[in-house]
Order: structure tokens, then sequence, then C-alpha cells
């Protein structure tokens, strides 16, 4: 039982909301008032749609989709890279009460079958490259899925067909939901230490967390660049919110670094959100030259924290606009920690702490816990991140998640964190991700956070190799930079880090290269595949 030292709970009072309505409600309400503005741009073929045509695609699609069959509550799944037609169907499934579940089509076959054998959608909408893919797993499952390709097909429904016009759409009234906490969308777990849990995320928790994070008023008629997709909650988050402040949205298809350097500068964006892996890529050589960033009014990433270094040479890369962290979670409906750029307070402790992912945010308690006993602990203590909000999922879908709670109804975040006097938050590690070396814990991100700080060091990933008597034995992985090609060894790095650290701590397995970092979905160095990649002889 924890000890009730609640002094220790860091709790915000929620800021006062508008009356709340289901999100199909709300977005067929909001879709006409900015008629003739640009809602989404494709930057790689220069393609726009305003919201009045957005809308327009949205009614019909969504009067195909119950033509066919779809009814409110049944699951659909959009299973596509980021494209400009993948958010009707998501719209869409708003509009009538159905529950979209989107799935990565980066993901390998065999993962794209177990998120599809938990959800068993009744349509699923995806494109010729993966159709083939999702047309045998659809069989083998032996489930009555209608199949729905974005682009050229002659076996199945086309999405073409469902955008013709429709006798009724000019009558078209959105789904009512009439309980909040329904279930509005699934949206699959990371997967950073195992296989994604099927998320369901309700109507309240996506809309209502939306008026809490103060920097969001800053978005209204913004544009927002961002490469997150509809399978990660930021790019459920993202989407929604582009429509409640008439963003512009330039949906990135590509991660190329410098296609997102040339569309800053080609659209004017003014707001950027991007995982921390692709800010780091984008700065690895620095701004490239002629491209202007002064409209760019502030960055927000996420996924990993950064050194102070790293932050600087981000600073560096983007003169004049502001650049913060934030952690957010699938199971909490999205962020749960940020720095308000509206406060001049926040900015402060923002350029004090780059390594913070930010400070509480309105309508969420806080608190650490010792890993052994529980107790609530105080500033500069690490412990298990816990947090708790009416924001929360209703759970995963169809499988038991409550072991995720505790008995005071925190959410169990799985970091291990700690707060200072500022409560400025700062994540050390997974509590899944701890390495043991004989009886002693080891934080692989503390040895990760050093080897950054060497000049040679991109990127790195520290990982244990399994040693008969003691446990695991600590490797670097690590990606040097271009202008260190050839110029560093790994006996060179080993002794760098060896020299700064405990005994336990030492790197025993001593240090390799790789060209590459392996990822997530949600673009997270993935710890298990660089693991993997040692143990069977690929690095």
């Amino acid at each position: 039982m924890a000890d009730k030292n609640y002094k220790n709970i860091i709790s915000i009072p929620a800021l006062p909301v508008p009356k709340m309505k289901g999100l199909g409600e709300m977005l067929f309400e909001q879709m006409p008032k900015y008629q003739q503005k640009i809602a989404h741009t494709d930057p790689k073929t220069g393609r726009t749609e305003t919201y009045e045509s957005m809308f327009q695609k949205t009614v019909r699609t969504s009067l195909a989709m119950i033509s066919k069959g779809i009814k409110p509550n049944d699951v659909i799944a959009i299973c596509s890279n980021a494209t400009m037609d993948n958010f009707i169907p998501f719209y869409a499934s708003f509009f009538i009460g159905a529950i979209s579940a989107n799935i990565s089509a980066k993901l390998p076959p065999s993962d794209i079958k177990d998120l599809l054998t938990v959800v068993c959608p009744k349509m699923i909408f995806t494109t010729s490259e993966v159709a083939n893919i999702v047309e045998d797993i659809v069989e083998k499952l032996k489930i009555d899925t209608k199949i729905v390709i974005f682009d050229e097909t002659s076996k199945h429904l086309q999405f073409s067909e469902f955008l013709l016009p429709h006798l009724e759409e000019n009558k078209f009234v959105p789904y009512k939901v009439t309980n909040l906490k329904d279930t509005a969308v699934i949206v699959f777990s990371s997967g950073s230490t195992g296989l994604p849990k099927a998320v369901c995320i309700n109507h309240f928790g996506l809309t209502s967390q939306m008026h809490q994070a103060k920097f969001r008023s800053l978005l209204h008629s913004s544009t927002l660049l961002s490469h997150t997709q509809l399978s990660w909650v930021t790019g459920v988050v993202n989407s929604i919110d582009g429509i409640l402040h008439g963003i512009n949205h330039v949906i990135c298809t590509n991660s190329k670094p410098l296609e997102i350097w040339h569309a800053i500068k080609a659209y004017q964006v003014t707001s950027l959100f991007l995982s921390t892996f692709h800010l780091l890529e984008m700065c690895k050589n620095g701004r490239p030259e002629g491209v202007d960033t002064s409209t760019l009014h502030f960055i927000l990433y996420g996924g990993s924290s950064t050194t102070k270094e790293q932050h600087m040479h981000i600073k560096k890369c983007f003169p004049g606009t502001i650049t913060f962290n934030a952690l957010g979670q699938t199971e909490a409906s999205g962020c749960v920690l940020t720095f308000d750029p509206t406060s001049e307070k926040d900015l402060e402790l923002n350029r004090k702490n780059p390594n913070s992912v930010g400070r509480p945010v309105s309508a969420y308690s806080y608190k650490i816990v010792d890993l052994d006993t529980e107790k609530i602990l105080g500033p500069n203590q690490e412990g298990e991140l816990r947090v708790k909000s009416d924001f929360m999922m209703n759970g995963y879908y169809k499988a038991d998640a409550s072991n995720l709670w505790d008995t005071e109804g925190f959410l169990k975040m799985g970091d291990i964190a700690y707060y200072d006097e500022d409560e400025c938050f700062f994540i050390v590690d997974r509590i899944k991700e701890l390495l043991k070396y004989q009886t002693l814990h080891i934080s692989p991100t503390k040895i990760e956070l050093l080897l950054l700080k060497h000049p040679a060091v991109h990127s790195c990933s520290v990982i244990g190799i399994p040693h008969e008597i003691d446990g695991d034995h600590l490797m670097g992985i690590v990606v040097v930079k271009d202008s260190a090609v050839g110029t560093i060894t790994g006996k060179e790095l080993q002794q760098y880090i060896d020299d700064q650290v405990e005994d336990y701590q030492k790197l025993r397995a001593g240090v390799k290269f790789i060209k590459k970092l392996p990822l997530t979905v949600t673009n997270k160095v993935s710890r298990r595949e660089t693991r993997r990649y040692v143990l069977e002889g690929k690095i």
C-alpha cells in the first residue's frame, strides 16, 4: 500500500472548457466554418484541399460507409501511411459513430496480422502497395471485411467511388454520441517494449484534453507541419486539433530531413511537431543554406529526451524559434507534460532545463513512487511516474488493462523520472528497459546521455549482452557523425565511458558502430531490435 504522503502529489486544476459534444458533431460543425481555407497540403505533390472540399468528401464517404453496412460502434481500420486521402475515412468514422483502428503500413505483415486479429474490422482502407498483405490476412482470419483501396484496383472497392455525389449529402446529420466516455478511436501503443496494445480512447478524453494545453491557442489559423501518422496518438490529436483551429496541416509523407527543411520554407510553416529522432536527423548537418525559418514560431518534439548539447544545437539551427520537449502516452490520450510557450516562467525554465520534458498540465495529477515500496517521493527523488486524469483511456480492446492503474487510480506510466523544485520533470529511463549487472540496476539512458556528449557521437543505444554469471554486460551501439567517420574507435569510446562511471556501469561488452539504429514505427530507437541485431551477428 502506498504511503499517503499527499503533499508530494502535484495536481493542476482543469481549465474551463466549452460544452462538449461527440467528435462527429464537433467536426461536422467546425469544418464548414473555414470554407476556402486550406485544410491539408501534400508537400510532395503540391496538392492542397480546402475545408469545404474535405467536408464534402467526408460526408460522402460517411454515406457510402453506411450504405455498405457500417453501423455505430463497428470497427473500421485504416492501414496506410500518412496521405491526404486517409484522413477522410478517419473523419467519416466520427460522423457515423464508427470506431477507427489505425495501423501503420510500415509494420511487418506478422504484426499487422496480430493487430487485425484483435480488432477484426468490418472495413479496411488501404493502398495497393499493401493490399495483398491485407487480403491474405483477412482470408486467414476468416473475417467478413470489406477492403477499400485508396489508389487503383480492379479487385476491391475503390475509394474514389466513396467520393461520388450522393442524393442525401445535403441532408446528412452526424451521429449523436450520448455518452462521451464511449470509445471514439483505437490507437495502438508504441510497441517499444513489446507488441502494441489496442488502446481505446474516448470522446471526452480527446476533446477535453485539447483545451488544457495552453500552447494550442497559438495554432489558430497557422500552418502546421508534422510527421505523425494516424496510427500514433499525436497524429490523431493533431488532425482533430487542426480542424478545431482552422489549421493548414502540411502532411509530411517523407521523413528525409532535406525535404522537411524545404517544406518549412516553401509553405512558411509556423509550427512544427516532430519526433525527437526526426528533429535531430534534420539538425545533424545544420540548417541548409538558403532555408528561411523566420516564420517558424515554435517546435514541439517528443519521444525521448535531449541532452543540453543537443538542445543548444537545435536552437542554433532554428534561431528565434521556441523549441520544447513534451511527454505523451497513448493510454493517457496524448500529452501529459510540456512547457507552456505562452508563459514567461515556462519559457525561462525551458531555457534553464533543456533536457526536461516539461511541467504539469491542467487537469492532471502526478506522483513519483519508489519502485519497491510504492512510497510517494518528493523533489529530486527518482521513481516511477504515475498520472491521473479524467482523460484516460477506457482500457485495451479485448484485453485486461487493470494492472496499469494503482489503488489510487493513477496510471503507471512505466517511466523512471523525477521532478525538481520548479516542478520540471525529467525522464531517466523506462522501467522495462533497466539492465542489471549482478545485483545492481543500470539505466541505459544515463550511459547513452554520456555517450552523446562525445563530439564524435550522433546517436546511440546502450543494450545488455547476456552473461551467464553477471546478468547484463553493457554494450554501446553508436552512429558517429559524418565528420568523425574513421577518426574514432570503439575502444576509445569505451574508455571514454569507463573513465566516468562506476565499475558496474562500464561497457564490458565494448562499443560497436552502426550506420543507422533500428526504430519502432513511432520513431523511437528500439533497444529490443538493436539487441537482436547484435545477438544475430548483424552488427
